[in-house]
């Protein structure tokens, strides 16, 4: 369910963005946690995360990356080589615009930050659209703009980091609740592999 919205979502945006609605199921799977919002069983947001280390060469080279310039990859290491980067923000068109009476994508990057914040990790990043005002309410959750204004597939997106020490669920207390409940609701599942390699340390 997860996946349908995703696909359905993006498969609309690439062809808006790029003039074609071909998208493969592996800039999915691909990822290490995939978050999901639900409304009854049906998803209406998801969000990407996967943890790379630039201490890697592979990672300076992953495609992610391919507008982040220098500054921008040097701001969001400076605590720390390794950083969960944030991909896909995905709100479906039944949560947009006020429709649930509140507004999801505030939400939506509230759980995300909430997850970010429960990780460990010190940075998070975020490429992030401005025509949808995505990078907006990233700067409401106290991001901190690393690039403002490069273009991806032909729209302008700003380049973002999330800090520990900075990074906030929204002021708006009625978003806080809902993404403090959500949050504490929230349940997680792993497969076989995952549990396997998380047992792997502990067994050594």
């Amino acid at each position: 369910e997860a996946y349908r919205c995703w696909k359905e979502v993006w498969s609309e945006a690439l062809l808006e963005l790029d003039g074609s609605d071909k998208i493969h199921s592996d800039e999915f799977t691909r990822h290490d946690e995939v978050s999901a919002v639900f409304l009854k069983n049906k998803c209406i947001g998801t969000t990407s995360f996967c943890w790379m280390d630039f201490g890697l060469s592979p990672t300076k080279d992953d495609s992610y990356f391919k507008i982040w310039t220098p500054k921008a990859i040097e701001a969001l290491t400076k605590y720390d080589s390794k950083v969960l980067v944030c991909s896909f923000f995905t709100l479906h068109p039944d949560g947009r615009q006020g429709k649930l009476g509140i507004n999801m994508k505030d939400v939506l990057m509230g759980l995300l930050v909430k997850r970010f914040l429960d990780s460990g990790a010190k940075s998070m990043t975020g490429t992030v659209r401005n025509n949808r005002g995505v990078n907006l309410s990233t700067y409401r959750h106290g991001a901190e703009v690393l690039e403002r204004d490069l273009k991806l597939h032909g729209v302008d997106v700003d380049l973002v980091a999330f800090y520990q020490d900075t990074a906030h669920v929204s002021q708006d207390p009625i978003i806080a609740h809902v993404v403090e409940s959500l949050w504490n609701k929230r349940l997680t599942y792993a497969d076989k592999a995952t549990r396997l390699q998380a047992r792997l340390p502990r067994a050594a």
